[in-house]
């Protein structure tokens, strides 16, 4: 299989080392014309860079007549590709005589790498596609109606004042809806505790770039949220995985990580754990704030998706059990209502949120107050817990039926979370599996899933594969399980067949 590699100590931009090396596929005639080139994500996940380097890499081709694109359809060597590549830029009629570059201002960050791997040849985003591979709710449980409507009641009564910036910590009445929500769930909050953000996203950048030097370390449970690992490489950190049990984070892994390194933080998901869909009981979360204490370490806990609970009995967050002021809590309103509604929080001690604070009006003044009126009132009204109401019985259902299909169409040796809410679980394969070979197969059949490799610091996870079970219906869901089931089974059997003996040989793909 083809590979495409990239040198993080080349003074060569990485968008221009993967094209440079696309050309000179397309010009040797190993990607003839018509065919698709890799979905920008997943030749990230490959290349082990940023989604963004791929993306640029194939606007330069496409500007440059080698390929061509269209919405939908993904990216494909052109017709009248040429057929000898052609320099990274065009050659200038005079020599350039100033030595400026925007590539020795821009600042380098170290980032560990990944196995490089060849990626699929597949539909990428086409319309067809099932897609079980991201956490995002289906658009048909969006309550846009509801929302309309509270949106014009709060104009009309509030009239242009609600069209200002708003407060830089938050709109008031929002800040003590969350405070009231989650003192509800175990962790007692005052309104004053709370910072709102653009999303939990923006929390975590925030938190990077306030405490994270270039080379200092951090925690995170292996696999993690792979967003999460962008952001703390992007500040310098060396982010190190504390490998999970069946339980969650492990307390002995933990304890021995924190002996082993000197983190600056450890971040974690006690609750529907992304991506594995795990959580923590009560004895376990109290044990690790234990050891979290005694390591005087500080604990960023992400409760992203708390709300989806459609069995079982909630448990307190982490920051129930924090005597110590150690626990910084995020959420978001956006894997309960919608992604596009960028609104998130912050709960932190004092000191630390005031900092938080002025960085976050360095970066933007305040968040989006209509939203954030919007939201206070959305929530008075009682239509975020009907709407919540709703959309966990329509997952649990959806939940349901990914498992029953998992038992009837996967083979025996594969393991699954089992979760009690959330949007996502974790496959585990035999030894010997690779879902990134499986993610091939399967979007050539038309199925999205996430691979493992997406989800590790340091590019493990080849046997692993993550499914999301809210954006699809239940009878897609049935049918992507079908798919996938079938391309397993073809790809162990694969890997169980006997190899070449010395001397055969194959054809070069």
């Amino acid at each position: 299989m083809l590979t495409i590699t990239v040198d993080r100590q080349s003074d060569e931009p990485i968008p221009a080392q993967v094209a440079v090396q696309i050309r000179t596929l397309i010009s040797d005639g190993h990607w003839p014309a018509g065919e698709r080139l890799p979905a920008s994500r997943a030749l990230a996940a490959a290349t082990g860079v940023g989604r963004n380097s791929i993306v640029a890499a194939y606007e330069q081709l496409t500007a440059e007549g080698w390929v061509e694109s269209g919405v939908g359809r993904g990216t494909f060597v052109a017709a009248d590709a040429p057929t000898t590549a052609r320099p990274s830029s065009p050659r200038p009629a005079e020599p350039i005589t100033s030595g400026f570059s925007w590539d020795r201002t821009v600042a380098r960050r170290s980032s560990p790498t990944v196995p490089v791997r060849s990626v699929a040849h597949g539909r990428g985003d086409g319309g067809d596609m099932i897609r079980l591979a991201g956490a995002v709710p289906d658009p048909s449980t969006y309550p846009s109606e509801r929302m309309r409507k509270v949106i014009h009641d709060v104009l009309r009564r509030e009239g242009a004042d609600a069209l200002a910036y708003g407060p830089p910590a938050g709109y008031a009445s929002l800040r003590e809806v969350i405070a009231t929500r989650t003192t509800q769930s175990g962790a007692p909050v005052r309104p004053d505790d709370v910072l709102i953000v653009a999303g939990s996203q923006q929390g975590l950048d925030l938190i990077g770039r306030l405490m994270i030097g270039e080379g200092d370390s951090v925690l995170v449970e292996a696999p993690t949220y792979s967003n999460a690992l962008q952001i703390w490489r992007l500040y310098g950190a060396r982010v190190v995985g504390v490998p999970m049990d069946e339980d969650g984070l492990s307390p002995t892994q933990f304890g021995a990580a924190l002996r082993r390194v000197r983190a600056k933080f450890v971040y974690v998901m006690p609750t529907f754990q992304n991506p594995t869909g795990l959580s923590m009981d009560e004895p376990r979360r109290r044990e690790i704030m234990r050891i979290a204490r005694e390591a005087e370490v500080g604990v960023i806990e992400d409760h992203f998706d708390a709300d989806l609970r459609y069995s079982g009995v909630p448990v307190p967050p982490l920051r129930a059990y924090d005597t110590a002021g150690q626990v910084i809590l995020l959420g978001t309103f956006s894997k309960m209502l919608f992604p596009g509604l960028r609104v998130g929080w912050i709960i932190a001690p004092r000191e630390v949120r005031e900092r938080l604070l002025e960085m976050k009006l360095a970066c933007d003044l305040a968040t989006s107050l209509p939203a954030q009126m919007a939201l206070a009132e959305f929530c008075v009204r009682g239509e975020l817990d009907r709407h919540l109401e709703k959309v966990r019985k329509l997952h649990a259902g959806r939940l349901r039926a990914m498992l029953d299909a998992i038992d009837t169409y996967f083979p025996e040796n594969i393991s699954t979370t089992r979760p009690q809410g959330g949007m996502t679980l974790w496959c585990t394969l035999p030894d010997g599996g690779d879902a990134l070979e499986i993610l091939e197969m399967a979007e050539e059949r038309g199925l999205s899933i996430a691979p493992g490799v997406w989800f590790f610091p340091d590019g493990d996870g080849r046997r692993h594969f993550r499914l999301s079970f809210v954006g699809e219906g239940e009878d897609r869901i049935r049918k992507g399980i079908e798919i996938l089931g079938s391309v397993i089974r073809t790809h162990l059997a694969r890997r169980r067949a006997p190899r070449r003996r010395e001397g055969e040989t194959a054809p070069f793909l």
